[in-house]
């Protein structure tokens, strides 16, 4: 009797848990501004900036494999360098995302957000190192 009692308990329960018609209830996305054109910008390492018209906060972390061909030399291909971006939408504290300047991945679908790395300054030349504080990256930010 006590097995019967506990077993229509959890079957009511569970069938109460399922009459919702099979939805799942969310928080409500958060809406962030759609940009009408895309914006371009340019951070600077150890900065953060403002993407124009958006909630979105990037920083240019770093610098990783730069294997861009140096102005001074004649090259094959225009290499590619490895950036490391702090983005951040709205009061989302945020990731790190790493993309690269001359191969795929370019760019990064975030939230309804396509931004894409147009340029690494400054130009590497051959024989010198690039200190980190000397780097901006370019952005374009879209709606998608």
């Amino acid at each position: 009797m006590r097995r019967t009692a506990l077993w229509l308990l959890a079957s009511s329960v569970w069938l109460g848990a399922c009459s919702g018609g099979g939805t799942i209830e969310s928080p409500p996305l958060t809406r962030h501004p759609v940009l009408a054109e895309p914006v371009d910008v340019v951070v600077q390492y150890g900065h953060d900036e403002l993407v124009p018209g958006t909630d979105m906060d990037v920083g240019l972390v770093g610098v990783f494999s730069d294997y861009r061909c140096p102005a001074n030399a004649t090259c094959g291909w225009q290499g590619s360098a490895v950036v490391g971006l702090h983005i951040a939408l709205g009061s989302d504290p945020g990731a790190v995302f790493f993309l690269n300047t001359g191969v795929d991945p370019r760019s990064l679908a975030l939230g309804h957000y396509l931004i894409t790395v147009t340029g690494l300054t400054p130009q590497r030349t051959a024989g010198d190192s690039i200190p980190a504080r000397k780097y901006q990256v370019g952005l374009r930010v879209e709606s998608i």
